[in-house]
């Protein structure tokens, strides 16, 4: 009687273990699903390339209501997200890019509310850059902030606000502000816009003899 041996398949490693036996075969047809929760995936790692390469100072890339409503989404996200700082910092400055109610009372909440002075101080930019007077109280108080990164924001994002909309809405804060230090800081803001802007050297060029 001849007994016929089971041969064991290895695996390509060499390990001398079994290969596992999987129900309908190793190779399997791709299926695309079309689900809501992709789609919102997708678009959300769209907008993180976006936010990545995104220069605050430069052109602003043209996005929708859709992608407005994630970047605010992203705005209020933390450390628990695990996100790249940048990514929440152009989400908060680029939310002064569409003056919707909903984008306005996310940055003055986040300028007031944030859970820490770096948020505060990105909102404050954020609202400056809006260009629109009603956001003028709220930078004059943040020179008060008690970070001092916080105030330098304030400040600049009141220097952003009065290259946008003119300075006089900053003449009219220092006229009715009480607070000499405060009147001190728009003071200094309302000297340094009527500085002539510098002008940068030109780097000098040298000829190789050759």
């Amino acid at each position: 009687m001849v007994v016929k041996r089971r041969q064991i398949r290895k695996d390509p490693f060499r390990l001398n273990e079994p290969v596992a036996r999987i129900e309908g075969g190793v190779r399997r047809a791709s299926i695309v699903a079309w689900n809501r929760a992709f789609a919102s995936i997708r678009a959300r790692e769209r907008l993180y390339s976006v936010l990545l390469r995104h220069d605050p100072d430069g052109i602003s890339p043209r996005l929708s209501a859709p992608d407005m409503d994630i970047l605010r989404q992203i705005a209020t996200e933390g450390a628990s997200a695990n996100h790249v700082p940048v990514i929440r910092r152009n989400a908060i400055l680029l939310l002064a890019t569409s003056l919707t109610l909903d984008n306005l009372k996310l940055l003055a909440e986040l300028a007031l509310a944030g859970e820490d002075f770096y948020v505060r101080s990105h909102a404050l930019l954020a609202l400056g850059e809006t260009g629109l007077e009603l956001v003028a109280p709220l930078l004059r108080d943040a020179l008060r902030a008690e970070e001092a990164t916080e105030r330098q924001a304030a400040a600049a994002g009141l220097r952003a606000l009065a290259h946008r909309s003119g300075p006089g809405i900053l003449r009219v804060l220092r006229e009715k502000e009480r607070d000499g230090a405060t009147r001190i800081s728009l003071d200094r803001i309302l000297h340094a816009l009527s500085e002539p802007p510098k002008q940068r050297a030109r780097p000098r060029t040298t000829s190789r003899n050759r």
